[in-house]
């Protein structure tokens, strides 16, 4: 599994949700924080509005987060069964990730990489502030995700990548003897530049980073 993140300056909140739905048969699979009354993409677009509206005009102040929890290719699992294990997770991550923010999450699984996208609000409910989580602490939950995946969907793999230093090393390692001595990309190369090219077509002159 893999977490792609990108921050987005200006508040599209209807862009990315346009996006988001636009493949064929596309709906929002989660809903974070929102109202109950919020049952349609226009009422969930206006609500994080409502919330983005309450931060102060800042210089470069993040608006939104867009990201991307992407799952292994995986030919051996049911496409439904991935969907829902996937479902699970995102929850988990939005937990512990954005407890009191707002995100709706919405799955493609067209593609070999089934992923979710996910529309994160920068604020908490009702708050001011921005928030903004320092990288050790987006490191451990990625980690708290990957484990969590591994114990509950073994059938997913037992593949990790977000390792402790040492064994992050260890696991480069190998991957770039693997690609010498074949030639051919490792799936994590693979799977990160597919997700490269779906930020990339979401809006091109945006920059992509890895949380």
């Amino acid at each position: 599994m893999i977490i792609k993140s990108m921050s987005r300056k200006d508040p599209s909140f209807d862009q990315l949700t346009n996006y988001m739905l636009a493949n064929e048969g596309a709906e929002i699979d989660v809903r974070h924080n929102l109202p109950a009354s919020s049952t349609s993409p226009d009422d969930m677009i206006a609500e994080f509005q409502k919330e983005h509206a309450l931060l102060p005009f800042r210089v470069n102040g993040n608006a939104l987060f867009h990201e991307i929890l992407a799952l292994a290719p995986n030919t051996d699992v049911p496409v439904r069964q991935q969907i829902k294990a996937l479902r699970i997770l995102a929850e988990r991550y939005l937990e512990r990730r954005a407890p009191l923010q707002l995100a709706i999450g919405v799955i493609h699984a067209s593609t070999a990489h089934i992923h979710m996208h996910l529309m994160i609000s920068s604020n908490a409910l009702y708050s001011r502030r921005r928030i903004s989580l320092p990288k050790s602490e987006f490191a451990a939950i990625k980690r708290e995700i990957e484990n969590y995946r591994i114990q509950q969907f073994p059938e997913l793999g037992s593949k990790r990548i977000f390792d402790q230093p040492k064994k992050e090393r260890t696991h480069t390692v190998r991957e770039q003897a693997a690609k010498l001595r074949t030639g051919k990309p490792s799936h994590k190369d693979e799977l990160a530049t597919a997700l490269k090219i779906v930020f990339e077509n979401t809006i091109t002159e945006r920059p992509w980073t890895q949380l």
